[in-house]
């Protein structure tokens, strides 16, 4: 009797303790632009909580996703009670059915009744609801899927770019929580890779089902030949959860990305020009950094080719012979980027034109040969000529026997210009006495003199200033090779620097704004040989190439620099022969 007893006042209780769900619609008629509320209200004591399992909702829409309106603590009864609502819009109009949700809590399952809507066709119009029966073939896997798509999806031209993706869809009311694939092996294509580092799905509609899509893979790529070429097969592993307001529950899955061949057509031979034809559609821009110079200077020819494709498709201008002008091997820089997942590439090549005679340079137009994948035509980019003007140097090649300085021996040869003193008339014995008058006539030579004398103690000062500096010139311009760094802005232009200074303060002449013609001649005047001023000057002009370089690498600095004291050491050791041999 007493046990019973027991047992009555312990069901009160153990009622009170049993999990609770309730589920329920703001209305159960609305129309197709109307949204509905789901309330969801659930009371659990299980102190390891429970999980919700919500029905397939694939004829609705979230608005409003996990949304707790609260959530509290029952105190008395020891339970945790939540609160969710639910904000839905329909996708098609008709019968519509919520299922029922399942709650799992201290092992008890308690289900939820279905809820019957009706949607209405309102203002907007509203696609029937399918039937039950109904095979939507756009969905392979209702639950998870994997696929390639490709863009453009028809056939391909050689050469021609597309954008492909490695997409997986899954359940809208599902989450993708782990995910492990196959590596991606395009071998046949060039590409490059575009995925992003923290990839997002976005809920589409697909056929009649509302799924999340979320891009795996995505890459820019280019067939290298137009035989069959296919996107491989890949395979995953793949983890998807519940979005569930309690507990999680997840489940493991395998899909494959089926392989999807391409169909690859080689270029229409109607039309198509001779040699290299690049695919895409290709500008040429050509510029000159200057329009006019003097002789002995250089421009900057620049020509940038791009192209909506790979830039290695576009051959590499050939600058044509300029009769009159010499021309610098060019510097190029080759870039490609991605923009809208499309591959744009850049090459920029440039050259140091340097004019051998006033007037006006004309540089011919560049063209390439293209074929337009979006037109199916053969097309041909092309620029203007361009025109250079030349003006003649102050002092040019012909002039440079005139301006050369003289040297020392023609100086000695010469010697000091003096002009002839009249001699003094006789004086007869019969002639006045002078007294001071005659004794400043004696004297005036005197007087003459002593500025002569002056002006000859001041150029032997000078002159033996200007003989420590020539004996010191080398030392001093291999000092100033030893400091260049790569990283010194300018550094080509202060070589071609030390180089001049070494030679004006060796020859004692002023040698700036000579032309490398005059600069020739003043070195063959003092015994230079033919060979050594050749490798100066080839020394000057690769200076004047290099300033043009988008940048100089260490190594190539310092092999300048050896080079160029090389070529002053030669041109010392033949200055000291002739000044022996004098």
């Amino acid at each position: 009797m007493a046990r019973a007893l027991f047992l009555l006042m312990l069901l009160p209780a153990l009622g009170l303790a049993a999990p609770s769900l309730e589920v329920y619609a703001d209305r159960t008629q609305l129309s197709f632009d109307e949204r509905l509320n789901l309330h969801i209200k659930l009371q659990i004591d299980d102190p390891a909580g429970g999980t919700l399992d919500e029905p397939p909702l694939d004829q609705w829409s979230f608005v409003d996703v996990d949304s707790v309106e609260s959530v509290s603590y029952d105190k008395r009864r020891r339970r945790q009670v939540k609160r969710v609502q639910r904000t839905l819009r329909p996708e098609v109009a008709g019968d519509l059915e919520i299922g029922a949700f399942t709650l799992r809590s201290g092992g008890a399952v308690i289900r939820s009744a279905p809820i019957k809507i009706k949607v209405t066709q309102g203002a907007a119009a509203a696609p029937q609801a399918p039937k039950a029966s109904d095979d939507d073939d756009a969905v392979p896997d209702p639950t998870i899927f994997l696929r390639w798509e490709v863009e453009p999806e028809g056939p391909l031209w050689a050469g021609q770019q597309l954008y492909a993706t490695l997409a997986v869809y899954h359940r809208a009311d599902l989450q993708l929580t782990d995910l492990n694939t196959d590596r991606v092996d395009l071998a046949g294509f060039w590409y490059q890779d575009l995925t992003q580092r923290q990839p997002s799905g976005r809920q589409v509609i697909l056929g009649n089902r509302r799924m999340v899509r979320m891009a795996l893979a995505e890459h820019a790529l280019v067939p290298l030949h137009d035989e069959g070429l296919t996107l491989p097969k890949i395979n995953a592993q793949l983890r998807l959860s519940t979005r569930g307001i309690l507990r999680r529950r997840s489940q493991r899955f395998e899909r494959a990305a089926p392989a999807l061949p391409l169909e690859i057509r080689p270029l229409p031979s109607q039309g198509r020009p001779k040699g290299s034809v690049a695919v895409g559609r290709v500008t040429l821009q050509a510029t000159l950094d200057q329009s006019q110079i003097k002789l002995g200077e250089g421009a900057q020819l620049t020509l940038k080719t791009q192209i909506n494709g790979l830039i290695q498709s576009a051959p590499a201008i050939k600058l044509p012979a300029l009769p009159g002008a010499r021309v610098y091997p060019p510097s190029e820089d080759t870039q490609t980027e991605a923009r809208g997942g499309r591959l744009w590439g850049t090459r920029t090549q440039a050259w140091l034109i340097k004019p051998q005679a006033a007037g006006v340079l004309e540089i011919p137009g560049f063209q390439i040969s293209y074929f337009d994948p979006d037109t199916g035509r053969y097309q041909v980019a092309e620029t203007r000529p361009l025109k250079l003007g030349v003006e003649a140097a102050s002092g040019d090649v012909a002039g440079a026997a005139t301006a050369t300085p003289l040297s020392e021996a023609q100086i000695k040869a010469k010697g000091p210009q003096l002009r002839t003193i009249r001699q003094a008339p006789r004086l007869g014995s019969d002639a006045p006495a002078l007294g001071w008058p005659l004794l400043t006539l004696a004297l005036s030579p005197l007087i003459f003199l002593i500025p002569l004398g002056l002006q000859a103690g001041r150029r032997r000062r000078l002159s033996g200033a200007e003989a420590r500096a020539a004996r010191q010139a080398l030392r001093e311009a291999r000092a100033r090779l030893g400091r260049l760094s790569a990283k010194q802005e300018g550094v080509y232009a202060a070589l071609s620097r030390i180089a001049l200074d070494y030679l004006q303060a060796r020859l004692q002449a002023t040698l700036s704004g000579l032309t490398h013609g005059q600069l020739r001649a003043t070195l063959a005047a003092r015994g230079v040989s033919e060979a050594q001023i050749g490798a100066l000057i080839t020394e000057l002009e690769n200076c004047d190439f290099a300033r043009f370089a988008p940048a100089s690498r260490r190594d190539d600095v310092l092999e300048a620099a050896a080079r160029m004291e090389a070529t002053l050491s030669q041109i010392e050791a033949a200055l000291r022969r002739v000044e022996v041999a004098s």
